[in-house]
């Protein structure tokens, strides 16, 4: 992905690789609704879509439930991270519900009686009531009412920001105001009893609102079945019973259908507006349904509201609705409100890319490869690295190791200077001398300028790539910026797993100049976005930057070191570039690599 000041926090959402992220969720929530219900459910992230169904045939799991990768119809990005992450939670729970409560069966035979638009107005006026009726159970079973609320909020948000957009395209001034139909009304007016805060039902109501209010022959019909399908929705927000909430949806449909009538076609059709959901029960077909035990049941006279979540169950204990709560809590707020380090790094790059000051004006990102089979060529450097990585981890250890220090005033006596001691001297003393225990953070940056083609990219490749292992596994923060096609280009982020970007490291790329001072520049600000306190840099290249002026005026503005590894077979004048520089031929540039990471690492003595 190519990264201009014109990039947009969508764009960069939308190069997470987010893939591991999803499918650690995926497991999470799948954990989390096994514990809820005795089938065994196996859960799926849709690219779109919510549903639940019977699981296929020879699959270890009797139901399936689909919840959709970004509830909110794209990808989250800031504050709305934090609802997708909820929406997530509840349409799992929503879900779960009609696994355990709703009777789609008994719906497919009530449909069967219809035809023509009144079909798709059953399903949907039905589909809403039992979905009011279905959070309502599972919000007296569990704390889950405030995330009901929560996304059935911002569905209608966006329910309604579809309308607002087609109203803007569409209606003219001279022309009859677009309003709602008979159809979008009830839909909406049964939606709107459920949870939630942003209630349409007034404006539904309200002549003044053109945009919205139902007008004419319509509206005098939706005033003589409103007060039925109240009831109706009232009724089943409290039958615990799936096939007799169906019934009783039944009963109200065929109360009202004679007013519906007569009403013109297009009354009876979506047309403004889209469906919040994308829930269709005509394809799901669960079973036998189970009684909702905690809806009260209107025949013993109890009523409920339904904007309530009552805590009490006879089913489980009050420990482990804490539990359930708990994870509950952490699914709807932790993953989500994380930034893969992906996209961490793009918006730090963006940054630098926007900012006037930096010679950069746009830069190359590499996505990873969560699911992908890395090249042979990495697996060989892993074996190569073994080696490096046991010496670094050796001498880390050393370096952080707690040690005597003698000569001082005070402190322990040092049996080493018992004959100072008796000669009455008095730097006599030891202390105990903390180690170096801070972190570090290391930049590769890899020349794949048009010079670099053939043996030399592949060794650098190969140099990085074992530097690169061995670095990460002893919990060093390692990234890699190469220079390709004149411009900078993100292979490896700060923080991000390496295998996932081993086809990126090892691409044998290499065509273009050299920009080495757009390098030094994204380098010095994204080291200092790395983990470790101890930034450094390391260049492999073979040549001289592109503009020496730019280039030099960079390197004044660092505070760490940058080091030159110079893939040449013949020694020349670069020390005006690097802090420090080595030179060695392609066949041996993996050997200067690991040497010199050796050096960087080893305690003075």
């Amino acid at each position: 992905m190519e990264l201009t000041p014109e990039t947009s926090d969508t764009e960069l959402v939308a190069l997470s690789g987010e893939g591991e992220a999803i499918e650690e969720t995926r497991r999470r929530l799948e954990r989390l609704v096994n514990v809820l219900a005795k089938p065994r459910i196996h859960v799926a992230i849709d690219e779109d879509g919510a549903f639940a169904r019977p699981a296929p045939e020879g699959h270890t799991a009797e139901y399936e439930i689909h919840v959709p990768k970004h509830p909110l119809g794209e990808p989250a990005t800031g504050e709305q991270r934090s609802i997708s992450a909820r929406a997530r939670i509840a349409i799992l729970f929503h879900e779960l519900g009609h696994v355990k409560y709703s009777d789609f069966s008994r719906f497919k035979e009530r449909q069967a009686r219809l035809s023509g638009p009144f079909r798709e107005l059953f399903r949907t006026i039905c589909n809403s009531a039992e979905d009011v009726a279905i959070e309502r159970q599972m919000a007296s079973e569990f704390s889950i009412g405030a995330d009901f609320a929560v996304t059935n909020d911002a569905f209608r948000r966006l329910q309604d920001d579809m309308h607002r957009r087609y109203v803007e395209l569409f209606f003219d001034a001279d022309d009859e105001p677009l309003t709602y139909t008979v159809f979008e009304a009830l839909t909406v007016l049964v939606q709107d009893s459920g949870f939630g805060r942003l209630d349409r039902q007034p404006a539904i109501l309200d002549t003044s609102v053109d945009a919205r209010c139902v007008h004419g022959e319509g509206r005098a019909a939706l005033l003589e079945v409103l007060p039925e399908v109240r009831s109706m929705v009232e009724d089943v927000g409290s039958i615990p019973c799936g096939t007799r909430r169906v019934d009783r949806v039944f009963e109200c449909f065929e109360r009202i259908r004679p007013v519906l009538e007569d009403l013109p076609l297009v009354q009876l059709k979506r047309v403004q507006t889209r469906e919040p959901r994308s829930f269709e029960s005509e394809t799901r077909d669960l079973g036998p349904a189970k009684r909702a035990d905690d809806l009260a049941d209107p025949d013993a006279g109890a009523t409920v509201s339904v904007t309530t979540a009552v805590r009490e169950t006879p089913t489980r204990d009050q420990s482990s609705l804490a539990a359930i709560d708990t994870l509950v809590d952490r699914l709807g707020t932790s993953d989500d409100d994380r930034q893969p380090p992906i996209e961490r790094e793009a918006r730090a790059l963006l940054r630098t890319v926007r900012c006037d000051e930096t010679p950069v004006e746009a830069v190359d990102v590499c996505e990873p490869d969560p699911g992908g089979q890395p090249p042979q060529r990495w697996f060989s450097a892993r074996e190569a690295a073994r080696a490096l990585e046991s010496d670094l981890r050796a001498q880390l250890r050393r370096l952080r190791r707690v040690s005597p220090d003698p000569g001082h005033r005070i402190g322990d006596i040092d049996p080493h200077r018992l004959v100072a001691a008796s000669q009455g001297r008095s730097h006599v003393f030891r202390r105990r001398a903390d180690g170096d225990d801070r972190d570090y953070s290391c930049l590769i940056v890899l020349d794949r300028s048009r010079s670099m083609f053939g043996d030399s990219i592949d060794a650098a490749e190969d140099a990085t790539a074992q530097l690169v292992v061995a670095l990460s596994s002893v919990g060093v923060d390692v990234s890699v910026l190469s220079l390709l096609s004149e411009r900078p280009r993100l292979e490896l982020p700060l923080g991000a797993q390496p295998r996932q970007y081993a086809q990126s490291i090892f691409s044998g790329r290499a065509q273009g100049g050299t920009p080495l001072s757009e390098a030094i520049a994204i380098g010095r600000d994204r080291l200092s976005q790395g983990s470790g306190s101890v930034p450094l840099m390391i260049v492999l290249t073979d040549g001289v930057p592109n503009n020496g002026e730019a280039y030099q005026r960079e390197l004044d503005r660092c505070t760490f070191p940058v080091f030159g590894i110079y893939v040449t077979d013949t020694i020349k004048e670069h020390a005006a570039w690097f802090d420090r520089i080595l030179y060695a031929e392609p066949s041996s540039v993996d050997r200067t690599l690991r040497d010199l990471a050796r050096r960087l690492f080893r305690k003075p003595s």
